[in-house]
């Protein structure tokens, strides 16, 4: 029998995973990056009138597969949540597995997750770990330009 993923159990295992993710700057940012992404989708999502729960879990779920591969980390995240038999739903799955840039969602919530994905690093915290006393290294330098680059292209969707 499949569970429900609440909120409360989506932050749960947002932090049980993305606390596995050896690199620290990568960990730190996407502890704070899956909040915001929730956060803003939220916003967004309540103006729009869309699935504010199915967004919020998302937001705290779609990068835990980070801590087994960034390249296939939106299928690991969906394995997990399977693996682990949570109910997911189509929105929960658009998000998940559609964040990506050059991904294209099909459900309204999907779309918008995408969007709030990207402008997540809009945001003082989020840059602030990239931004510290440490020199960026080139990987993230492109990360942060394409990120930006991506919040702009995705801001004129709003």
């Amino acid at each position: 029998m499949k569970e429900k993923l609440t909120i409360e159990k989506a932050k749960k295992i947002s932090a049980e995973y993305l606390n596995k993710v050896e690199d620290k700057r990568l960990r730190e940012f996407l502890l704070i990056h899956s909040s915001k992404v929730a956060e803003i989708s939220i916003l967004i999502g309540k103006v729009k009138k869309l699935d504010i729960e199915s967004l919020e879990i998302a937001g705290f779920v779609h990068d835990i597969g980070y801590f087994i591969s960034e390249h296939d980390h939106p299928k690991n995240s969906l394995d997990i949540l399977v693996k682990k038999k949570f109910e997911i739903d189509e929105k929960l799955k658009d998000c998940v597995l559609n964040h990506g840039a050059n991904d294209e969602p099909q459900t309204e919530e999907g779309k918008i997750f995408q969007i709030a994905d990207k402008i997540s690093i809009l945001d003082q915290e989020t840059l602030s770990i990239f931004l510290n006393d440490k020199p960026l290294t080139k990987e993230e330098k492109e990360f942060l330009a394409m990120m930006l680059s991506k919040a702009s292209m995705f801001l004129s969707r709003l």
